[in-house]
């Protein structure tokens, strides 16, 4: 009789741990809270890609203007220019090479064969 009752005692801890335990069930209970868990995943991920697609679209309230003040403004009428492109600096410019033209002869030139300023080439009649 002790021993029957031991026996029976932990064939129902046995039974008890097994109900308690988790994982228990039958694969159609295990599949359906997976699927409930993860339908309810799916829904809470759409809702918040929802609202926050949507939250970006909210119009926003314009500022409220106080006292408008009214600004006096000139209309000018734009006009094409020719444009050239310069530049204007202060310089100071000097000759790389300094000729010194001197007479060989004193005395008093009567004709210029060229003008003031002109170019001249080597050998050529000045005056």
């Amino acid at each position: 009789m002790t021993e029957k009752s031991d026996t029976d005692i932990n064939s129902r801890q046995t039974l008890s741990e097994k109900d308690v335990s988790p994982g228990s069930g039958s694969p159609k209970r295990k599949r359906i809270q997976l699927l409930v868990t993860w339908g309810l995943t799916g829904l809470l991920i759409a809702a918040i890609a929802i609202l926050i697609a949507f939250g970006g679209f909210k119009k926003k309230e314009a500022p409220a203007m106080i006292g408008k003040k009214l600004v006096n403004v000139e209309v000018i009428t734009v006009k094409t220019k020719e444009y050239r492109e310069s530049l204007i600096l202060p310089a100071l410019v000097e000759a790389d090479r300094v000729a010194s033209i001197k007479p060989e002869f004193s005395g008093r030139l009567e004709k210029w064969y060229c003008a003031e300023g002109a170019k001249v080439k080597t050998g050529e009649l000045v005056a």
